[in-house]
């Protein structure tokens, strides 16, 4: 076993017996012990505090795979030890990062982490034993992995673990001819989208653009439209939205009108927006749906959702949902019907659906009608 090592790496040592300990008497280290409950594979993550007051990640060690399956973690932690060589200077912090993953259906799935936390400082001549307890990861958890930064967060609390050129975690370096104009604001960055926020989004001198996209209720509809930007520095908005005509789901104005930050266009952003086409069978010799189902598939992450009729008639669109029969996604029932009706010719009809979640997504369903002799075995069909 060696004791030393130069000062700004990391040193890996795995379930290292104390008696092993013992012998290095000018030994300074935390030994982590990583516990929870059954998975497959743990990764783990290293990060030191530097000049700037930040957690950099250490490459001999971050992203390093460790097969646990099998082993009772309760019972038998997995231990690593974190050395620092005496060297003289000031004693250095250091937090970890543990990730745990278990194999469903042949892919290998994150379930849970656990962070030292508070972050440690090496003591002189002193090994510390501290324990890292695998938490699991919910709709109040998250963890992000990128190409320079893992960071982690559990309700209020967060742990960032960042690379030297890119301390605020927006994959955009502070080095080069793109370079990140300011590395402490994961909003600024070159590919950044400019907003009314009074600040250099896109790192391109300028402040903010002559207008920015909005939503607004009109009657009963929501509308997309523009607003323009406020002060000189872009700071706010200087009027109300002005709609194009442009008709959109209403969850749209919804989020925008309760958003709490700064350009409220951002809580718009942020959802996943996808399409779901149906075609629905009409049987021309009895005048009627040929009736069918498809089910509706919730994203990952999901934690409610709420149903939006946007435009129905001439035959019926229904949506279930709450305690009403259909299939259960994410704890939500949710399933598309599409059954028969006597108004003939049947019209097009679309709805909405919304998902709230990390992130909130926003399924829209478009239902053509096609005419048919006879109804085949799969009257609807959704791609």
């Amino acid at each position: 076993m060696r004791c030393a090592m130069t000062r700004g790496g990391l040193a890996r040592t795995v379930a290292l017996a104390l008696a092993a300990l013992a012998s290095c008497t000018a030994e300074t280290g935390i030994l982590v012990a990583v516990t929870g409950g059954s998975v497959d594979e743990l990764e783990l993550h290293v990060g030191l505090l530097d000049d700037a007051g930040d957690y950099v990640l250490d490459p001999s060690i971050s992203g390093e795979r460790v097969k646990v399956r099998g082993r009772n973690l309760r019972a038998e932690p997995y231990e690593l030890l974190i050395r620092e060589e005496q060297d003289g200077g000031d004693p250095l912090s250091v937090r970890a990062l543990a990730l745990a993953f278990r194999e469903e259906g042949g892919a290998q799935k994150l379930v849970g982490f656990g962070a030292l936390e508070p972050p440690q400082s090496f003591v002189r001549g002193e090994v510390l034993r501290r324990a890292v307890s695998i938490g699991s990861v919910d709709g109040e958890h998250g963890v992000h992995v990128g190409q320079s930064c893992v960071r982690a967060w559990s309700g209020e609390a967060r742990l960032d673990l960042v690379a030297p050129d890119d301390r605020d975690c927006d994959g955009s370096p502070n080095t080069g001819a793109q370079r990140d104009c300011n590395d402490h604001d994961a909003a600024i960055r070159p590919d950044a989208i400019e907003l009314c926020d009074g600040k250099d989004n896109n790192c391109d001198g300028a402040y903010a653009p002559e207008k920015r996209v909005c939503y607004a209720k009109v009657g009963e509809a929501c509308q997309a439209g523009t607003r323009v930007c406020g002060d000189a520095r872009g700071q706010g908005y200087a009027g109300d939205c002005a709609p194009s005509g442009k008709q959109e789901p209403f969850v749209l104005c919804s989020l925008y009108a309760e958003c709490g930050r700064g350009d409220p266009a951002l809580c718009v952003e942020e959802l996943t927006r996808s399409k779901l086409s149906c075609t629905v069978e009409v049987n021309k010799v009895k005048g009627e749906l040929c009736a069918g189902a498809h089910p509706l598939q919730a994203p990952s992450g999901a934690r409610d959702c709420y149903w939006e009729v946007a435009a129905a008639s001439g035959y019926g669109v229904k949506l279930k949902a709450g305690d009403q029969a259909g299939e259960r996604i994410d704890g939500c029932e949710a399933s598309l019907f599409v059954y028969g009706a006597k108004a003939m010719p049947p019209a097009p009809g679309s709805a909405a659906v919304y998902f709230g979640g990390h992130p909130p997504a926003l399924l829209e369903v478009l239902i053509q009608p096609k005419p048919v002799e006879a109804c085949s075995p799969t009257p609807l069909k959704c791609s």
